[in-house]
């Protein structure tokens, strides 16, 4: 069963003279990003898509520290700011488990979507929004996971 794992990157820089794309982790962002790490140790991801901004890379760095460990890896521009339907046709593109490290709101959208048919915990905790390093898992089209390392701090 394809398991779907999507994460917002975790907290970045606001100072607003840093271009958007070269934004860094802040120190708790690269907090929250290790707490993620930790949890995906105990999932087998095939496939990473990341967005080629500056702090999904370094999300994805902070996984990998913490120990998660990952198949193929690709940097994609389009997951850059991307809408929905972008994420979904790069989902759409591979096979086995995936894990996208991307942006909202294109990325809340998704999980909001792929929820749509949840009626219970998971969608009323997606209605209230998708902090930094919130993390969705689905699985033939349920959610079945949510964490937020953001709203626990």
């Amino acid at each position: 069963m394809r398991k779907i794992f999507l994460l917002r990157h975790a907290q970045a820089d606001s100072d607003f003279n840093i271009k958007d794309h070269e934004r860094p982790l802040t120190n708790a962002g690269k907090a929250q990003a290790l707490t993620v790490g930790v949890f995906l140790k105990n999932h087998e991801i095939n496939h990473v898509l990341c967005s080629s901004a500056v702090r999904t890379q370094e999300t994805l760095g902070a996984l990998k520290e913490a120990g998660a460990q990952f198949g193929a890896i690709n940097i994609i521009d389009r997951l850059y700011n991307a809408h929905a339907d972008t994420v979904l046709e790069e989902i759409e593109s591979t096979k086995g488990n995936v894990l996208i490290i991307a942006h909202n709101p294109g990325i809340h959208q998704l999980a909001f979507q792929l929820a749509k048919g949840d009626d219970g915990e998971f969608i009323n905790r997606l209605a209230m929004g998708y902090p930094p390093a919130s993390l969705s898992i689905f699985e033939e089209g349920k959610i079945i996971d949510l964490i937020s390392p953001a709203l626990t701090e």
